[in-house]
């Protein structure tokens, strides 16, 4: 996949205010941004694939290395560690691949299919979480789902297939504090986590293209279009 060049990280930088005013979905915006598909399209894709392709646009623009920071629940104490970009793309590729000619999955004799955005937008309102579990549970049944109970035994094998089919639909991060050995679950949200490593760089290229036409005349699009290498010695130059 293609990285985002300059000029188009600064443009997704530029919509955000319109966008977070909007209640747009960054997922939706930045995979659009690159062209990868319709929003229609983007609404039919199970979570996974969105995750998928979200991640390996962010690794070819940052890199595969994602750096992490959080602060324990139990005593605060803050956590720095890494993530591997390319090995959560493998157990993703890894997971759908045994799945990717099944037309449904089988759960306790049901078939389901697996939940795209567009279920999880419509489910997104319920107050109750159990309510939109089983809500989500119902939108992706392909039996009759009136006719089914919904007990927890089920909701607990349709969610342990659902991330067995599509690991990461929900990506969630397994931590321990090495200081009150406090171990808990923490989803990553890798829209928001991308969005952030977007503006941070954006303000930078601002700041090189400020010094830049402030010293030589040149203008925003020709700056940008500078091979970084070059961009840089001539900043160097400046200092």
């Amino acid at each position: 996949m293609q990285p985002l060049d300059d000029a188009l990280l600064l443009d997704i930088w530029a919509r955000r205010d319109a966008r977070r005013r909007a209640d747009c979905d960054d997922c939706a915006d930045l995979l659009a941004s690159v062209r990868m598909a319709g929003d229609a399209h983007l609404d039919e894709w199970p979570l996974g694939r969105c995750q998928t392709a979200l991640l390996e646009l962010r690794c070819a623009t940052f890199g595969a290395t994602l750096e992490a920071a959080m602060d324990c629940p139990q005593c605060g104490a803050r956590l720095e560690f890494e993530l591997d970009g390319d090995a959560l793309l493998k157990i993703q590729r890894d997971g759908s691949a045994d799945h990717a000619d099944a037309p449904a999955l089988c759960v306790q004799g049901l078939g389901f299919r697996l939940p795209t955005r567009r279920d999880l937008v419509a489910v997104s309102g319920l107050g109750d979480e159990r309510d939109a579990v089983v809500a989500l549970a119902r939108s992706c049944c392909i039996d009759d789902p009136a006719r089914v109970e919904w007990t927890e035994a089920l909701l607990a094998s349709l969610d342990a297939a659902f991330e067995a089919a599509d690991p990461l639909g929900n990506l969630q991060l397994s931590l321990a504090c090495p200081d009150c050995c406090c171990v808990w679950d923490q989803p990553l949200d890798l829209p928001r986590y991308f969005r952030e490593e977007i503006d941070v760089r954006a303000r930078a290229l601002l700041v090189e293209v400020h010094r830049l036409a402030r010293a030589y005349g040149w203008s925003e699009r020709d700056i940008l279009g500078m091979a970084p290498a070059r961009r840089k010695a001539y900043l160097e130059l400046l200092a």
